[in-house]
């Protein structure tokens, strides 16, 4: 299975992954995402469908095993494309119809979104059954997508994402695994990273 995405090296991680793909004769599994660009969400149908058609061209393939909505979700929708809120995702006409809408006509295979944002915003996502996965944040730094915090805890609280998408049959796929770098022994870091090397 790869992880990619239209945002990776500006389509580059998407164009090479297809090309030697087709190259070894190779089917894995594929998950890339939506790429929304400034004035997208004026049109989002025509700007979902143009994001799925590139990514269909550059990866050499007529169906996207997963797409992800992987803006962040947030009770408001902000910075255009990179914050949406739960009604341009779940609204009759949104991200989850659209979607459901390219699954219906053989174009993808798996619907997912990024629990990233507000974290009540993303369980509510998560509860409304429009999505067959997620992304979710999850390492030894922050578990509390998998596990309950502690009164005192400081870092984004995922509310127990994890057994939450299980008991609904959703699946789960976990991100940032190694706190962007800061569980790695290297010594770059990822702006992302909470933490610095000694």
């Amino acid at each position: 299975m790869f992880d990619t995405s239209p945002t990776y090296g500006r389509g580059r991680s998407e164009t090479n992954l297809g090309s030697v793909l087709k190259s070894l004769g190779a089917s894995p599994l594929i998950g890339t995402k939506i790429d929304f660009a400034e004035g997208d969400l004026d049109d989002l149908e025509g700007s979902i469908n143009r994001s799925v058609q590139r990514s269909q061209e550059r990866l050499g393939r007529e169906r996207l095993d997963i797409l992800y909505l992987h803006s962040r979700i947030g009770r408001h929708r902000d910075l255009p494309g990179r914050v949406l809120s739960v009604d341009d995702v779940l609204s009759p006409g949104g991200v989850a119809d659209i979607i459901s809408g390219l699954k219906r006509k053989g174009l993808v295979g798996v619907s997912g979104f990024t629990a990233l944002g507000h974290t009540d915003a993303a369980v509510r996502v998560l509860a409304s059954g429009a999505f067959d996965c997620a992304q979710v944040y999850y390492n030894l730094l922050n578990p509390s997508a998998a596990v309950g915090t502690v009164a005192a805890w400081r870092a984004q609280d995922y509310e127990e994402i994890i057994p939450r998408a299980a008991d609904l049959g959703v699946g789960v796929v976990g991100i940032r695994a190694l706190a962007a770098g800061a569980l790695s022994d290297g010594n770059e870091l990822h702006r992302f990273a909470k933490i610095t090397p000694r």
